[in-house]
C-alpha cells in the first residue's frame, strides 16, 4: 500500500467540491457545523473515524480516499466504482461478486 501523506482535509474539499456540494449542504448531511467541517478541511482540526465515515459516505466514497491510501496494483478501484453507485446496485453488485468467490474457492478445494 502507498501512503500519499496526510493531506485529508485537502482531500475531503476536493470531492465535495467535485460533488457539488456547498459546505452547508456537508454539514446538515453530516451533522456537523461548518465551522468545524471548515477546520478539518484546512487542517486544523482532525476528526474521529465515526466523522471520517460520515464524510465518507456523504460523498459516496471510501475512508482510504479520504486518507490518501491506495494499493499500488489498483484493486481499491473497484470499491471506489463500487462506491459511486446507487445503494441497491451495489449490494446487488457486491453479492454476485460474493457468489463468484465462492464458486473459485470450492473449486480450488476440488
Amino acid at each position: 500500500m502507498n501512503y500519499e501523506g496526510f493531506r485529508v482535509g485537502a482531500k475531503l474539499r476536493e470531492l465535495r467540491k467535485n460533488k457539488n456540494i456547498k459546505i452547508a449542504e456537508m454539514a446538515e448531511l453530516t451533522g456537523l457545523s461548518v465551522e468545524t467541517i471548515n477546520k478539518v478541511e484546512r487542517g486544523n482540526r482532525s476528526m474521529t473515524l465515526k466523522t471520517m465515515l460520515k464524510f465518507a459516505e456523504v460523498l459516496q466514497t471510501d475512508p482510504n480516499t479520504l486518507l490518501g491510501l491506495y494499493w499500488e496494483d489498483g484493486s481499491d478501484l473497484i470499491e471506489m466504482r463500487l462506491h459511486k453507485l446507487p445503494s441497491a446496485q451495489r449490494e446487488f453488485l457486491t453479492r454476485i461478486f460474493l457468489f463468484m468467490l465462492e464458486q473459485a474457492e470450492l473449486q480450488q478445494v476440488a
